[in-house]
């Protein structure tokens, strides 16, 4: 398994992100895992919002060989990484080593209150900005880990409802790597480590050394606040900047009393370190310093922001050598309690179960559809969704909608609900479906009704969810007339060449659909051809009659738009009529085309033998007609075809859907006329149904069941 680490620090920067991400780069191969840590050091250089976009660019290269992205903080990689884990569909952990808007709003923008104040409080829009941002990060996230109890009560105001915070306490080396200096202050010495922030108390500390003439402090590390507290240090106070790990160590090994004097820890990692280490500690009882530290046991702890408590409390053990040998030795066998054997093995079982998700029992379906009759009661669409999810464990349907129309969630069964995304846009379907996709729990299986914009959303919802795709195409999506019908489907062809690609498993319609994607498109998944359910019984049943005005009765079914190409059987009607067929033309159907359409009829001067009946059920017309016309520049299917055959008509159809399996005859579209003509001298009389069609319903029902849970 492959981990990709985000991290802001990295050696021989300091700080706990720096330290574990080395620590998971030279441990986790240990359990069999290969490693890619980007340092955001690699785009520090470049302009700040740039950088932050080079570096999610970054990341989207490297995630796609990896398995899980693992980010230390939650904003300067963490918001990248939340970025690319979205584009990506690799499932982000994050870990909050803090309240980084809290931060900017005590280094930058005038926010005096501690952490926990802080969370009460609204402050300007910069702030804001961050708390959102920080929001957004940990949102996206597959699990979130804070490093303390302290820490991952701040962080469950942040997260989703559906989410968890993991606690993985920051672990220790036992056996540290130290490098003591050659020389140390005559007098009674005190180190301090961390970055030079306000909150770290710095200023304060240096105050109370200078008020002691014997007393000296070194500390150690970086920041903004380097230039305020060089004037303030004195020559009993030196600040000795950001140091390699074994020298910092070195430099509190030696030290009398380490002091941590911040008004905020997560949960400090060099707090851990010299505890390790057995050095007498002072620290504030804040944060996760309370959940290291008992007052009086493994050290002394403070009030934040008390420079008489803390005085005395250094006072106090640099004048008891046996109160600080038991404070450093308790300190040291506490530490063995945070083991980095412990972090690295937590960690490990967290990435785990975030790759290898346990899988669900069951079939749990997330079907992505744009067809909103399903919210009308009585229509067809929603019996038959009924249908569907009668047949799994649970079913759950997102809907392409707009806002406007007002539909709500509804359960139409027991096991079965059904989501609108209520955009505001056909442009927002998408990213609605999305959105809403990722919060449906327990789904096992995403299965899309079409390979383009369902589909699309399909492949990120499975990806964020875990589970397998199942892409149905209903559409001749390779016919070179689909493609130039439209921008829109020059773009949906490229589109779903790209979502086929990601499928796990394809349903087609037809054997043309199939032969056409498996030679253009060359999936990775299999294709399996599952017909749509027909039922036969109605249309066999039919008993034929005479038109009452017409002689010979073509027909035709269809919606009336441009790819139904409706225009050419006027045109072969009036053909069939020139050479002496006593003919006449019903239209079934409706649509943009109807008056174009009437005035061809009126221009080749037929108008009064072709019949425009609008949409009706097309049984009763099945009845009446001698020769179905399917005249369409393309078909997915072509139920017309099935249900004219099954009624005992014979069809005559351009090459498409599923014209050559179900027994049509068959003609190009500049021969269509003359097939037409041709069929009056020689063609068959009655239609027969070729394919081996379902014997039931529930047939069909069980073959498309068998065909989503293969792909489970």
């Amino acid at each position: 398994m492959r981990v990709l680490i985000a991290t802001g620090l990295y050696p021989p920067e300091i700080g706990g992100p720096a330290t574990y991400a080395k620590l998971f780069e030279e441990r986790l191969p240990d359990y069999g895992y290969e490693v890619d840590v980007l340092p955001f050091s690699v785009v520090r250089n470049i302009p700040n919002i740039i950088r932050h976009i080079a570096y999610m660019w970054m990341l989207i290269r490297r995630a796609r060989s990896a398995d899980v992205l693992l980010a230390q903080d939650t904003v300067s990689v963490g918001f990248p990484a939340a970025m690319a884990s979205k584009i990506t569909g690799i499932p982000l952990v994050v870990r909050v080593p803090g309240d980084y808007a809290w931060e900017q709003g005590r280094q930058r923008f005038g926010v005096l209150e501690n952490l926990d104040d802080f969370q009460k409080k609204r402050y300007g829009p910069a702030v804001q900005f961050f708390r959102v941002v920080q929001k957004l990060t940990v949102r996206s996230a597959s699990r979130v880990i804070a490093p303390s109890e302290y820490l991952a009560n701040i962080v469950s105001n942040w997260i989703r409802e559906d989410q968890e915070i993991d606690v993985i306490y920051n672990g220790v080396e036992l056996s540290l790597s130290v490098k003591e200096p050659e020389k140390r202050p005559a007098g009674e010495f005190i180190v301090s480590v961390g970055r030079l922030v306000t909150w770290k108390g710095f200023d304060s500390l240096i105050q109370i050394v200078n008020r002691e003439s014997n007393w000296f402090l070194a500390i150690i590390g970086d920041g903004p606040q380097k230039d305020t507290l060089e004037k303030k240090a004195g020559e009993r106070v030196k600040l000795k900047g950001p140091l390699p790990q074994d020298e910092m160590l070195g430099w509190c090994n030696v030290a009398d009393v380490f002091v941590l004097n911040s008004s905020y820890e997560g949960l400090s990692h060099t707090l851990l370190e010299v505890m390790a280490l057995g050095v007498p500690i002072v620290a504030t009882n804040v944060g996760g310093n309370t959940e290291l530290i008992e007052d009086g046991v493994h050290g002394l702890l403070v009030e934040a922001e008390d420079d008489t408590a803390l005085h005395n409390a250094i006072k106090k053990l640099l004048g008891d050598n046996k109160l600080r040998r038991k404070l450093a030795e308790n300190a040291r066998l506490k530490a063995k309690d945070f083991s980095v054997n412990y972090t690295i093995e937590a960690t490990v079982k967290l990435l785990e179960d975030v790759v290898f998700k346990a899988k669900i029992e069951g079939s749990h379906v997330l079907m992505i559809s744009s067809d909103k009759k399903i919210f009308e009661e009585d229509s067809a669409v929603r019996k038959r969704i009924q249908k569907y999810g009668a047949l799994f464990d649970s079913l759950d349907v997102i809907v392409f909608t707009k806002r406007k129309y007002g539909f709500k969630k509804t359960q139409i069964l027991k096991n079965t609900w059904v989501h609108p995304t209520n955009s505001l846009s056909r442009w927002m379907y998408v990213f609605d479906a999305i959105r809403m996709g990722k919060k449906i729990s327990n789904i096992n299986m995403v299965t899309a009704q079409d390979p383009f914009e369902s589909g699309l959303a399909g492949v990120f919802i499975s990806r964020k969810l875990g589970t397998s795709l199942h892409i149905q195409i209903h559409t001749d999506i390779t016919s070179s007339y689909f493609k130039r019908m439209s921008r829109i489907n020059r773009a949906r062809s490229i589109l779903g060449k790209w979502v086929i690609s990601e499928a796990d498993c394809i349903r087609a319609v037809s054997r043309r659909i199939e032969r056409g994607v498996e030679v253009k498109y060359r999936p990775n998944a299999g294709i399996s051809i599952l017909p749509i359910f027909v039922n036969l019984k109605e249309f066999k049943k039919i008993e034929h009659k005479k038109h009452p005005r017409f002689e010979t009765t073509l027909l035709v079914v269809s919606r009336l738009e441009e790819e139904k190409n409706v225009q050419l059987a006027i045109r072969a009607l009036c053909k069939a009529r020139d050479v002496g067929n006593d003919a006449g033309l019903v239209i079934v159907g409706s649509g943009g085309e109807e008056e174009k359409l009437k005035l061809l009829a009126t221009e080749l001067e037929v108008s009064e033998w072709v019949e425009f009946a609008g949409w009706q059920d097309p049984k009763e017309y099945y009845a009446v007609s001698d020769l179905v016309l399917v005249p369409s520049h393309y078909e997915g299917y072509g139920m017309t075809i099935v249900e004219a055959l099954a009624a005992g008509v014979p069809v005559l159809s351009t090459d498409v859907g599923i014209a050559h399996e179900a027994g049509a005859i068959v003609a190009k579209e500049d021969g269509f006329e003359d097939a037409l003509v041709e069929w009056f001298k020689n063609g068959p009389r009655e239609g027969r149904l070729l394919y081996k069609s379902y014997k039931s319903e529930k047939e069909y029902l069980q073959l498309y069941k068998d065909d989503i849970e293969k792909c489970i």
